[in-house]
């Protein structure tokens, strides 16, 4: 069953159909590469997504997610 995390999808992310998520984006703990998520926007919308790559933060773990509008 994929995750469901809620996040703010600018333009350049919706026209990439990439986003970046960090630790603190996560209720459920960390992520591992290959993991379904469905995002939801500012909107309430839903996009399924898959994480593609887990890469070394800031502060913590880095999840890029790739999704489909």
């Amino acid at each position: 069953m994929p995750i469901e995390v809620t996040t703010e999808l600018g333009p350049v992310e919706r026209a990439l159909g990439v986003a970046y998520l960090g630790d603190v984006d996560l209720e459920d703990g960390p992520l591992p590469a290959g993991a379904a998520v469905v995002l939801v926007d500012e909107g309430g919308q839903q996009h399924s997504g898959v994480v593609a790559a887990v890469e070394p933060g800031r502060y913590g773990q880095q999840y890029r997610v790739r999704f489909c509008s």
